[in-house]
């Protein structure tokens, strides 16, 4: 029983380090794709920020990984598109004071004619 549990506890540490190696893979590929887009200052693009800032997300040395972007950069892109997410999502669909339905309406003009308020004009 001992010697399975060890054989389990190896074989799990051994998947750890090739989903590892996996994700650094990844993040070189990702920045070799960047760097190879020609010009002296790589153009980092929204979906290169999307990937980074997932990767941030799901990989816990991410930091390690990076090369030609502080991981500043990507936290701070992280905040930004927060930001940007919940402008969105709470912004309002029409703007300016709200349509008063027209039964309303008619109920206050009925109710100043009936002597609930009087003309000051």
């Amino acid at each position: 029983m001992k010697t399975l549990r060890q054989l389990l506890l190896w074989l799990q540490n051994r998947c750890n380090i090739i989903m590892l190696l996996t994700a650094q893979n990844i993040a070189m590929r990702q920045q070799l794709i960047i760097l190879q887009r020609g010009n002296n200052k790589p153009s980092i693009k929204n979906r290169d920020r999307l990937f980074w800032m997932a990767f941030a997300k799901l990989f816990i040395g991410w930091r390690d990984c990076l090369f030609i972007i502080k991981p500043e950069t990507v936290v701070s892109w992280h905040r930004k598109g927060f930001k940007q997410f919940w402008r969105w999502k709470s912004r309002t669909a029409h703007r300016g004071r709200p349509r008063i339905s027209r039964k309303v309406r008619l109920l206050v003009r009925n109710k100043h004619c009936l002597g609930g308020a009087t003309d000051s004009r």
